[in-house]
């Protein structure tokens, strides 16, 4: 589980990514990077965010509030734009 605190989420840019948003890394899934953020953090001297991530031995549930405020969408913005599975 990653908990986004603060901050300019420069590795999710357009996804919806904001401060106070969690999102969920079931294990053995690769997230890749989104499209073009390795490129452009390479002329950054930084990135000013602040997130943090959990990992657990056993699952964890999801209830009712957070599967309220999901993003159906979420999901394509490893693939490209977000909203675009095809990328």
């Amino acid at each position: 589980m990653l908990f986004y605190v603060a901050g300019d989420f420069m590795s999710r840019k357009g996804a919806g990514i904001e401060r106070g948003s969690i999102s969920l890394h079931p294990a053995g899934f690769i997230r890749p990077a989104q499209p073009g953020s390795v490129e452009a953090s390479f002329a950054q001297p930084g990135t000013e965010e602040t997130a943090v991530m959990i990992d657990t031995f056993d699952r964890l549930a999801i209830g009712a509030a957070a599967r309220s405020c999901e993003d159906p969408s979420y999901f394509a913005s490893c693939a490209g734009r977000p909203g675009d599975a095809a990328g």
